[in-house]
């Protein structure tokens, strides 16, 4: 059995740095206290905050999550989260809402995340986005119409691929 001793570790010349596959090479992490409310139907809405990353290998994976206040308004129908990278959607998930019994605002917590392969050592924008399905109701993000002020978190962690 053999031992390594080793005092520093340098980049390569080149600067392109030491990757070990499957571990975490940078994060990036946004917070935002900006709230976004719709009832127009079939439109894609931003939700704040994007994070931008520049992977540091074309092979490098990004994970990146988003989480969220959201709250909706006697809505019936579905509502439809999407990533973007840049301007190309990566992922689109759905939720289906039912009506509530009463006229309400119902809430929960949007937590979502997406390995993207982004296959560039460019810096790419991720943007979360949302959509309602019909005119019927209103959706919130990160909501601040209470007492607190709530704080949506999006975060890009680049693994090594």
């Amino acid at each position: 059995m053999s031992t390594l001793y080793v005092d520093t570790i340098n980049e390569k010349t080149t600067g392109n740095g030491i990757y070990i596959p499957g571990h975490i090479l940078q994060v990036v992490q946004a917070t935002s206290g900006t709230g976004m409310q719709t009832s127009v139907a079939n439109t894609w809405h931003d939700l704040a905050p994007t994070v931008t990353i520049t992977p540091k290998s074309s092979s490098s994976k990004v994970l990146v999550s988003h989480t969220g206040a959201m709250m909706h308004y006697v809505l019936t129908g579905s509502g439809f989260f999407r990533l973007l990278r840049d301007s190309t959607e990566v992922v689109q998930v759905g939720r289906t809402y039912t009506e509530l019994p009463s006229n309400d605002w119902q809430g929960y917590i949007a937590a979502f995340e997406y390995l993207d392969e982004p296959s560039t050592t460019s810096a790419v924008t991720y943007k979360w986005q949302i959509q309602i399905s019909n005119s019927g109701g209103a959706v919130r993000h990160n909501d601040s119409s209470g007492s607190f002020t709530p704080k949506a978190i999006t975060m890009a962690k680049e693994v090594g691929g």
